[in-house]
């Protein structure tokens, strides 16, 4: 299936509109948007059609990753700075994707810290570390001060003990568990393209739960979501694993 594109022109503009999120309680991540021009301070839409409007977005999860990433000027600003490098195949994904939704669905105020900006492309004919490096000191002389971290996927298999990749997208189906596999990229007209090798609904309803890799790998898998802890951050984040592993823990201690 062809990567569907969402531009700034089909959600209104990331530029004149400030976005508030309600934050309800119980199973229901939202109850509601409103956006308010920033001259005249009058919504310039009804709470009721807003609600509608953003409640429609939550069942599209493309729509909602693509006005994510539209409406931060920081997230705009940095996937066209990548877009100027022209890489093959490229896009940015993890941490970038995955915090800025979940800050949304929690309606932080505050975006939570990157550690990294995974910029993923993929070249066969220069898979060198060198080149990468060449083009994070190319980014951070650009937009200096971000965690730039570039990665040709061409050669990541080597790294991960894995089969030969054959693109981006395969590449990622690699990773370790679901709601992290997803990445953007923009074209010339500013409109986003998403790469979700296990779709969006993880990212969406924020299980963290393993790929098929990530079972292989599990416990690979189960000390990074320990590392990363993510319901200390995203309370409504559940980790498949790490109850039957706390369990286990209790159950060897128990025995000793």
């Amino acid at each position: 299936m062809p990567s569907r594109t969402v531009s700034a022109g089909n959600i209104g503009g990331s530029a004149g509109f400030l976005w508030y999120l309600i934050v309800a309680t119980g199973s229901s991540l939202l109850a509601g948007l409103v956006y308010q021009g920033i001259v005249g301070g009058a919504p310039t839409l009804p709470l009721a059609s807003a609600q509608t409007y953003f409640r429609g977005m939550e069942k599209d999860g493309r729509r909602l990753v693509a006005d994510t990433m539209l409406c931060s000027p920081w997230h705009l600003q940095t996937l066209r700075a990548v877009r100027n490098l022209n890489l093959p195949d490229w896009a940015i994904g993890a941490g970038f994707v995955r915090n800025a939704v979940w800050d949304r669905l929690h309606g932080f105020s505050e975006p939570t810290p990157l550690a990294d900006i995974d910029v993923l492309y993929f070249d066969p004919s220069e898979a060198s570390r060198a080149r990468e490096k060449n083009l994070e000191a190319t980014l951070g002389a650009t937009l200096p001060g971000r965690p730039w971290s570039v990665r040709n996927q061409a050669r990541m298999h080597l790294r991960n003990a894995d089969r030969a990749y054959h693109s981006t997208e395969d590449a990622m189906s690699f990773w370790l568990e679901t709601p992290t596999c997803v990445a953007v990229g923009l074209d010339g007209a500013d409109a986003i393209s998403i790469i979700a090798p296990f779709g969006l609904t993880d990212l969406v309803e924020m299980p963290g739960r393993p790929t098929a890799a990530g079972r292989v790998k599990f416990a690979p898998y189960l000390a990074r979501m320990r590392a990363k802890n993510w319901p200390a951050t995203w309370p409504q984040v559940r980790v498949e694993g790490l109850d039957l592993a706390a369990q286990s823990q209790k159950i060897r201690v128990s025995a000793t």
